[in-house]
């Protein structure tokens, strides 16, 4: 079992959840710059360790994360409990599934983009290209962005870029990369997603 770093406390992580990594920070290090307290409403995305949703608390009245694993699931209400955070819901569903027509105000996801024949591991398998659960998202996003809403997105250059990007713009949305980042094998790319042009 490993340990994250939250305000005063060392949060236990167990071995089978994802543990905050270099795609982590740069997202988070992209998070902190771009977002401010407006009484905005946040959802995370296959949540992990928790760590973004965590460091996100303060500026938001009312955060919602979602993933698939159950482990994760007991891993943040645990956490949630522990600290009192009252401001946010626990919701197991794959992606949108399970959240209805909820809209929200900012969207992070950092997705399993690994390319891999199955998608065995929640947490990294991201089937052909690596592009099967980012697509899946994408097809979904425009439908749970209130208006002037953005989605904060990172991917691989081990994906398709050109077919992500295209699938972005398939679904009437716009995109703006926001910052790249090489790191050993591959770069990192943090994408700005939204419905308005003016990005």
């Amino acid at each position: 079992m490993v340990q994250i770093n939250y305000k005063d406390y060392l949060l236990d992580v167990p071995k089978d959840i994802y543990y905050p990594s270099d795609d982590t920070y740069l997202l988070l290090d992209v998070l902190k710059k771009e977002i401010t307290y407006e009484n905005k409403s946040f959802l995370e995305v296959g949540t992990g360790s928790g760590l973004i949703t965590l460091t996100m608390y303060d500026l938001f009245d009312k955060l919602t994360v979602v993933d698939i694993d159950e482990k994760v699931i007991e891993h943040i209400t645990l956490i949630s409990k522990k600290l009192a955070l009252t401001k946010i819901t626990i919701i197991k569903s794959d992606l949108f599934t399970k959240i209805d027509s909820k809209k929200f105000d900012v969207i992070v996801f950092n997705p399993p983009y690994v390319p891999s024949e199955k998608i065995e591991v929640y947490s990294t398998d991201g089937g052909k290209d690596g592009c099967e659960i980012i697509f899946k998202f994408i097809k979904s996003l425009k439908n749970h962005l209130n208006k002037k809403g953005v989605c904060y997105f990172l991917v691989s250059s081990h994906n398709n870029l050109s077919k992500v990007y295209n699938e972005i713009l398939k679904n009437k949305l716009s995109y703006k990369i926001l910052i790249e980042k090489n790191i050993f094998f591959e770069k990192l790319i943090i994408l700005k997603i939204s419905d308005d042009l003016c990005l």
